[in-house]
């Protein structure tokens, strides 16, 4: 049984709502780091930057994509507002694992409730619908 299974059969709605966003975002990156998808919070300072330098990123030994906010979308979440999540893959993906890398980091916030807004374009980001701070 996964983390998240636990969490949502185990804490009632009510509890679901008033757990912060942030406590569920940790638990939802932990769930995609297990996946073999690396998370990175506050990578550099801004999207320019962070596109730049992602392609230097050494995936880890299990790793085989990624996915980060950059520190102006950390400071878009701490204000309460939507944010996004850039991500993508280390190396050249075959057709179509670009799309499932998405859906897939949809699906999994999802679970821990937390609701994305992203429109299967691979070169968009996510967006992180913050209702919850």
């Amino acid at each position: 049984m996964t983390v998240s299974k636990i969490f949502m059969e185990t804490t009632s709605e009510a509890v679901r709502e008033r757990t912060g966003i942030s406590i569920r975002m940790n638990a939802a990156f932990h769930e995609l780091r297990i996946q073999g998808i690396k998370v990175i919070r506050g990578y550099w300072c801004c999207e320019e930057c962070a596109s730049s330098a992602i392609k230097d990123e050494k995936p880890g030994r299990k790793e085989f994509a990624y996915c980060y906010t950059t520190e102006q979308d950390e400071d878009e979440r701490k204000n309460g507002f939507n944010f996004y999540l850039k991500f993508g893959h280390f190396g050249n993906p075959r057709e179509g694992q670009s799309r499932f890398l998405g859906l897939t980091i949809c699906d999994t916030l999802k679970e821990y409730g937390i609701r994305t807004i992203w429109n299967k374009d691979v070169s968009k980001p996510i967006m992180v619908y913050n209702k919850n701070i």
